[in-house]
């Protein structure tokens, strides 16, 4: 009827319907906003590192081990310990801890494999966005460690951070940097091998982030036939195919030289036959050069280091720490190794480096010989008398001698008055 006004009716279930799908819209954009300003927030529920233990007969030291890991602030890291058919009760102790932290898990060999499988293996069944070496016999230098590392990796999206290793004789207790000493002062980020060829000299496998889709993007793995020197060549590829390196000035890992009473490993194990294991790592990375053309501008790099072994293996011999027999056999191996560097590598290379080259592919073995011998002879001498001026030093300088010089005064004045 006119004059009066519509009333309508609304049912709220009605309107219930219609405003609850505009509120998720509001709560999703909400969270969207939220994720893109915090980016951290996205690997909560991932696994963002793989920390690798390799084990074989540790039970000495695996629980600190595994305690430095677990005692680690960052927490979405899985922790792949590999048994390497272990004689001993180490995987008891892998089982005890694996029962405490699910973060742990444990796969085993059949038989004994040796470092670079064992690495590999975990390699294969890694999740993490980075991966993270550890031996079984060292320790994460603080509960921050791995947390720095990554924080650094992310920053930079490097492919490898190198963090500081300490070296902590378990025998003496004295700790040092060794190496590392001339580039932990400050942090030097997003470098390549060509403009920090210092990085030559970082070979050890462990302590340093790797980014996972690196390594399988180049199929890199350790050759499982060495079985001395492994990290030298898997090390120098990592290098070579990295496109940006970080290396930080924190200290992250304890490395322990074990008290020489006590069971040691492979590595540590001083052999007359290690020339021929290091042979067979700089074969590894020699075969790698040659496929890969691309790195004869900077492999002067890593062939300088074929010199300093044979360099390290001749004075080993003249020093009596092996068999004199096996110094013709030791150079023909390392002639094989050094005729495979080629010119435009050895122009790289120092005048004494580039003459011992030459004699070598001559096979002119006694004069390499004397070549090498000859300045390590003076060498060995000026360092003896430097130890008996030190102790002469030492004796001069004690309380005794200085309280005792009255006495040699009048025995001298003695003498002269007979």
């Amino acid at each position: 009827m006119l004059g009066h006004s519509e009333v309508r009716y609304v049912n709220p279930g009605l309107s219930l319907f219609f405003s609850v799908p505009f509120f998720l819209v509001k709560l999703f954009r909400k969270w969207v906003h939220f994720i893109i300003k915090n980016p951290d927030i996205k690997s909560m529920n991932r696994t963002v590192l793989s920390v690798i233990i390799p084990v074989y007969n540790v039970e000495l030291y695996l629980s600190a081990c595994l305690d430095s890991v677990l005692e680690q602030t960052l927490e979405n890291i899985e922790i792949l310990c590999v048994n390497d058919a272990s004689p001993d009760r180490s995987i008891d102790i892998l089982n005890q801890y694996a029962k405490k932290d699910s973060r742990i898990k444990i796969l085993h060999h059949k038989k004994n494999s040796g470092l670079a499988a064992t690495r590999n293996t975990a390699i294969e069944a890694a999740r993490g966005e980075y991966l993270f070496f550890l031996d079984s016999d060292d320790l994460l230098y603080s509960s921050a460690s791995l947390s720095q590392l990554y924080n650094i990796a992310k920053q930079d999206d490097a492919d490898e951070v190198i963090g500081a290793t300490l070296r902590w004789n378990e025998e003496t207790g004295e700790r040092g940097y060794g190496y590392h000493k001339a580039y932990i002062k400050k942090n030097i980020r997003g470098i390549s091998l060509d403009s920090a060829p210092f990085l030559a000299g970082n070979v050890i496998g462990c302590n340093k982030l790797l980014k996972t889709s690196f390594l399988k993007r180049h199929d890199l793995k350790f050759n499982p036939d060495l079985k001395k020197y492994e990290d030298n060549s898997f090390s120098w590829k990592v290098h070579l195919l990295a496109k940006s390196i970080s290396v930080c000035n924190y200290t992250t890992y304890l490395h322990r030289l074990r008290d020489s009473s006590g069971p040691q490993s492979l590595m540590m194990q001083i052999t007359e036959l290690d020339y021929l294991y290091r042979a067979g790592a700089a074969d590894d990375i020699l075969i790698f050069l040659e496929k890969n053309k691309d790195y004869n501008g900077i492999r002067h790099i890593v062939d300088k280091y074929f010199m300093l072994w044979l360099q390290r293996d001749v004075i080993a011999i003249e020093d009596n720490q092996f068999d004199k027999e096996k110094k013709n056999e030791m150079l023909e191996v390392y002639h094989k190794v050094l005729s495979r560097i080629p010119e435009s590598s050895a122009q790289h290379f120092s005048y004494i480096q580039k003459l011992l080259l030459q004699l070598m592919r001559d096979k002119q073995y006694e004069r390499v010989w004397k070549k090498i011998r000859t300045p390590q002879k003076k060498a060995n001498k000026a360092q003896q008398i430097k130890r008996l001026q030190n102790k002469l030093n030492a004796v001069y300088n004690s309380t005794s001698w200085r309280l005792t010089a009255p006495f040699r005064f009048t025995v001298k004045q003695i003498k002269k008055f007979f």
